[in-house]
């Protein structure tokens, strides 16, 4: 069995600024690296989970945000932080239902 930490992305490992999708909209929180990193240090693996009802919404595509993911984790790993995976809901209740991947579900 792993030990596993499960991040929410906007507003926890990045300032939580609305709609992002493109990399010039991140930053990173302060302090997070260091929480990362000592995560790490302790033995948990590192998951990123987000929202992202701006999908539902039609403000942009998953290819954005994969995209987006992949530049971020590229920060990270400057860093020396691994993420494992990242989960992405694309659901918003009120445009497509309710859904078993949005948080805090």
């Amino acid at each position: 069995m792993i030990k596993a930490l499960f991040l929410d992305r906007d507003g926890i490992i990045n300032e939580d600024k609305g709609y992002i999708y493109k990399a010039e909209q991140v930053t990173f929180t302060e302090g997070i690296f260091r929480f990362m990193k000592t995560a790490a240090s302790l033995g948990f693996e590192l998951f990123v989970v987000t929202n992202q009802s701006g999908l539902a919404r039609g403000m942009y595509q998953q290819a954005d945000v994969l995209e987006l993911h992949k530049l971020m984790n590229k920060e990270l790993e400057k860093e020396d932080i691994s993420i494992r995976k990242f989960y992405i809901c694309p659901h918003h209740p009120s445009l497509t239902g309710r859904c078993e991947c949005r948080k805090p579900e």
